[in-house]
């Protein structure tokens, strides 16, 4: 994923340039341009430095093979805080009533996610490979996005789904008073 990324983000810089723009004249001025472009369509600081990440690795690839002398700096633009939403208990409830009239899978997956805040790709992994460990009322994941283990707090909610959704029962867990 992190790849096609850097592609997409590599050829909005194409777009934007020009499909005909000299590797070879890229430059610090060549990132300002870019970055006054992208500011003039209204793009928010994110999304231009996910695009200068894409151009900053198309520059070292031009670096690599000798199409370009040196990769310019690139300073990235300062972020505002990402925007954080939180469902009430009744979205949670509705919106898995509604999943659960079309799948019985998803909605268990989409509760764990609600309850214990990780990311898809964690619970995922974490259910695919077993690369997790059950600690008293909490979860360690073994390789999350960052690649160092994180400990996540467990719900009674979130033990009950992750005993189903692993399709196996640990004693303990499944140990009414435990929960």
């Amino acid at each position: 994923k992190g790849e096609q990324t850097a592609i997409i983000a590599a050829q909005a810089c194409v777009d934007t340039l020009g499909a005909d723009y000299p590797m070879a004249d890229v430059d610090e001025g060549t990132v300002d341009d870019l970055i006054g472009a992208w500011r003039k369509a209204e793009y928010s600081p994110a999304t231009i430095n996910r695009r200068l990440a894409g151009f900053s690795a198309l520059c070292e690839t031009a670096v690599k093979r000798k199409a370009l002398d040196k990769a310019p700096e690139i300073t990235r633009l300062k972020e505002g805080p990402g925007r954080t939403r939180v469902f009430t208990k009744s979205e949670q409830e509705e919106f898995l009533n509604e999943l659960r009239k079309v799948t019985e899978d998803v909605p268990l997956i989409v509760e764990l996610l609600f309850e214990t805040g990780m990311r898809v790709s964690e619970l995922l992994t974490a259910l695919r490979t077993r690369a997790f460990t059950f600690e008293p009322a909490a979860l360690t994941v073994r390789d999350s996005k960052s690649g160092r283990s994180r400990t996540i707090p467990m719900t009674a909610r979130a033990k009950q789904a992750m005993i189903v959704a692993n399709g196996w029962i640990c004693s303990y867990w499944a140990d009414e008073s435990s929960l």
